[in-house]
C-alpha cells in the first residue's frame, strides 16, 4: 500500500509529497526507498539535490539513489551554449534503405526546447519494419556544421548542455569526502550532469590512486558527451599501456570529433592523429564513418586507399559516396576516380556511386 502511495504521487505529479518522498526513500525496506528514488527523480528539482545527495551517501541503495539524482540533472540540463538549427533528418534503415524524411519533425523539438532526441518507431514511425534502424541529422551549432548518426535507441544530443551551475557544486562538494560505491556513484552522476566543472573533477578522478575510482572517471572520460574531453581521450590513447582504454579512447575520439566546432581541416587532423592509433578493424570502421562526415577532397583521398580493404570496403564505400556527393561540385575530377573503385552488393548505393 505504502508503495503504491508513492507510485500515485510520481504519476500525479504530486510536488507535496516531495518532503514524504525524502523520508520514504530512508526507509529500511529496499522496496519502498527504490519506489521513492524513482519517484523523487520524477518530481525532484534544483533544491531537493542537496538532500538527494546526503541521502546517497547512506543509503545500502546506491544504486536507485544515482539513477533518481542522474535523472533529476537530465531534466534540469540546459544548454551551456549554442544556436541548433535543424538543415535535415532521416529516419529508417539508413543510408540506403527505407527511411522517412523528419526534419519537421525534430526541428520542432528543438525550437520546443529539446536537448536531445531519442531515435526510436515511437517518436518517428517504422519507415522499415523488420530492419535495424538508424537516424542521421545534419545541424549548425553556432554556425558550424555537424552530421549525427545514431542507432535506434540511441540519443543524438544538440550542442552541450549541462546541470545547473548550484547542482553541479553540490555534487563536487560531496564528491571529495565521499567514499566506496558512493564515490562512484557520484562520479557517474557528474558525467549526467556535464558541464566544465563536472569534467575537471572528473579529470582529476582519472588520476586517483584507488583503481576502482580511477576506472569509473575513466570511462566517464571515454563515454563524455562534448568535445571538451577530447584533449584528455587524446592523451589517454597515446600513452595507456592499457589496451582496454586505448581502444575505449580512440572510440571516445572517434565519436566526438565529428560533432566538435572545429573547421573540416581542423576535424581532420584530429582524425589522422587518433587513426594512426588503431589496430583494429572495428574502430577502423568507426574511423570511416567519422570521415565520411568531413566533406573535403582530403577526407576522401583519406577512404579510398579502403574501398579495396578487406572487412572494410562497404564502410568505406558508404564514407566515400557521403563526402562525394557533398564535394562533387568544387571536386568533380577526384570525386569520379574515387567513386570507380567503389565496390559493393547494395544496389542504391552502387546507383548513387554511379
Amino acid at each position: 500500500a505504502r508503495r503504491a502511495g508513492i507510485e500515485l504521487a510520481a504519476g500525479r505529479r504530486v510536488l507535496a509529497a516531495l518532503p514524504l518522498l525524502m523520508q520514504t526513500a530512508a526507509d529500511p525496506d529496499a522496496t519502498i526507498a527504490t519506489a521513492s528514488f524513482k519517484a523523487l527523480g520524477d518530481l525532484a528539482g534544483e533544491q531537493e539535490v542537496p538532500a538527494m545527495i546526503g541521502l546517497l551517501m547512506k543509503t545500502p541503495a546506491t544504486g536507485a539513489a544515482e539513477a533518481a539524482l542522474s535523472s533529476v540533472c537530465a531534466r534540469l540540463s540546459q544548454p551551456v551554449a549554442g544556436n541548433v538549427v535543424i538543415q535535415k533528418a532521416h529516419y529508417g534503415d539508413l543510408p540506403d534503405g527505407r527511411s522517412a524524411d523528419v526534419t519537421e519533425k525534430i526541428a520542432g523539438m528543438v525550437k520546443g526546447g529539446a536537448l536531445s532526441i531519442l531515435a526510436s518507431n515511437r517518436v518517428f514511425g517504422d519507415p522499415a519494419p523488420g530492419r535495424v534502424k538508424k537516424l542521421r541529422v545534419e545541424y549548425t551549432a553556432n554556425g558550424h556544421a555537424v552530421t549525427r548518426t545514431v542507432q535506434e535507441n540511441e540519443t543524438v544530443a544538440f550542442g552541450v548542455a549541462a546541470a545547473p551551475p548550484a547542482v553541479i557544486d553540490a555534487l563536487c562538494a560531496a564528491l571529495a569526502p565521499s567514499s566506496g560505491p558512493a564515490k562512484l556513484a557520484l562520479l557517474r552522476v557528474l558525467s549526467s550532469a556535464g558541464g566544465p566543472k563536472a569534467l575537471a573533477a572528473i579529470r582529476a578522478a582519472a588520476a586517483d590512486t584507488e583503481a576502482e575510482v580511477r576506472e569509473t572517471a575513466l570511462r566517464a572520460l571515454c563515454d563524455w558527451d562534448s568535445a571538451d574531453a577530447l584533449p584528455d581521450l587524446s592523451q589517454l590513447a597515446r600513452t595507456t599501456p592499457d589496451k582496454k582504454w586505448k581502444i575505449l579512447a580512440l572510440r571516445g575520439q572517434l565519436r566526438l570529433i565529428p560533432q566538435q566546432e572545429a573547421s573540416p581541416e581542423q576535424k581532420l587532423a584530429a582524425l589522422k592523429e587518433a587513426m594512426a592509433l588503431i589496430e583494429r578493424t572495428e574502430e577502423k570502421r568507426l574511423a570511416l564513418a567519422a570521415l565520411g562526415e568531413i566533406p573535403t577532397a582530403e577526407s576522401l583521398a583519406i577512404v579510398v586507399p579502403f574501398l579495396s580493404a578487406d572487412g572494410l570496403k562497404e564502410e568505406a564505400g558508404i564514407a566515400a559516396v557521403a563526402i562525394a556527393e557533398k564535394i562533387v561540385g568544387r571536386h568533380p575530377a577526384e570525386v569520379a576516380e574515387a567513386m570507380r573503385h567503389v565496390t559493393t552488393s547494395n544496389k542504391k548505393l552502387a546507383q548513387r556511386a554511379r
